[in-house]
């Protein structure tokens, strides 16, 4: 798929209302889009980091003609595209908890705010042309799918216990 500027796509749909509204569905019998909706919450920060990977390789993935969709939009729009996903995740969170669909443990999110802005504007900046003194060798030349991935793990640890709260304190 990503051949074709779908893999990003897919992971966003497959990791989000496919796989965890699926799994409501086949647990519960119904289909709920606020289920939906939280499972693309979380979504979003793999496929963003899938999104930065691809924007690390585009020269390389364009020359090989590897359609990617941050090369179908370009390096400009990718990165565009990676803050609003970032944005995205808290948007989506606020929403279904103003909406009632969810308790206001789910808000534990809102403290990943901080971080959020500081990769974002990783994304605005230079790629470095070297490695940083103090950036992990294995990693390199990775840059953008770092920074991602360094912000999605600490969501992804604030959403888990935000759904928690939501289940124990109702």
């Amino acid at each position: 798929l990503k051949y074709l500027g779908l893999g990003e796509p897919a992971v966003l749909a497959v990791w989000g209302p496919l796989m965890t509204g699926g799994a409501y569905y086949v647990a519960c019998g119904e289909w709920s889009w606020p289920v939906a909706l939280l499972g693309t919450v979380y979504a979003l920060g793999p496929t963003t980091v899938i999104f930065g990977k691809h924007i690390d390789k585009l020269p390389a993935d364009a020359a090989k003609g590897i359609r990617t969709l941050p090369v179908l939009l370009g390096e400009r729009r990718a990165r565009l595209w990676a803050k609003a996903m970032i944005a995205l995740e808290f948007l989506l969170a606020g929403a279904l908890v103003l909406a009632g669909s969810f308790g206001w443990p789910l808000l534990l999110v809102l403290l990943n705010i901080p971080p959020a802005l500081r990769t974002m504007r990783v994304f605005d900046a230079p790629k470095p042309s070297e490695r940083p003194a103090d950036y992990p060798p294995e990693i390199w030349p990775l840059w953008f799918a770092h920074q991602a991935f360094v912000l999605n793990r600490r969501f992804s640890g604030l959403f888990l216990a935000g759904l928690v709260g939501v289940v124990v304190l109702g």
